[in-house]
């Protein structure tokens, strides 16, 4: 095994942790270390149609571990608003808080915007809880992807 390989191994696995762990890129970091060893090797053996493959799973990853959350908050009775607030949450939980607040910030987003909005606090905390389960279940499916390509490209490159 060539040194740019365990490079590029490396990065994958920082990439696997970052799928759960806030403030590191994720899935965009899986593909990226792919997309440079296969441009280094001169795509000898992870070529543009695998490379094309990986792409688009790193899409669809970052596209549901970005929707998962407002389509949870939706799915548990969400308004608008209770949506609003668990994007915001999302966003305010990663800067203020790293793991707890990206796990939290979605919930009391939510939450509060749903209070604010008139809603029985009751129907606010199922919206909450809601966007926290899509936010899990996003990171989950993220993660998920992120495998699949780290999988394919050990295969790939040590058969």
């Amino acid at each position: 095994m060539d040194g740019l390989l365990v490079l590029a191994l490396l990065a994958m696995a920082v990439g696997l942790v970052g799928t759960v762990v806030p403030g590191i890129p994720g899935i965009p970091l899986v593909f990226g270390a792919a997309l440079v060893y296969a441009i280094v090797t001169g795509f000898a053996t992870v070529g543009p149609g695998l490379l094309a493959l990986y792409g688009a799973l790193t899409l669809l990853g970052v596209a549901l571990g970005f929707a998962a959350n407002l389509l949870g908050a939706r799915a548990f009775g969400a308004s608008r608003w209770g949506v609003i607030g668990a994007a915001v949450g999302v966003v305010v939980g990663v800067l203020l808080g790293g793991p707890v607040g990206l796990l939290l910030g979605p919930l009391a987003g939510a939450v509060a915007l749903e209070a604010l909005s008139g809603r029985p606090l009751r129907r606010a905390l199922r919206a909450g809880v809601g966007a926290l389960l899509g936010f899990l279940l996003g990171t989950a499916a993220e993660l998920a992807l992120s495998l699949a390509i780290v999988i394919s490209f050990v295969r790939a490159t040590l058969a």
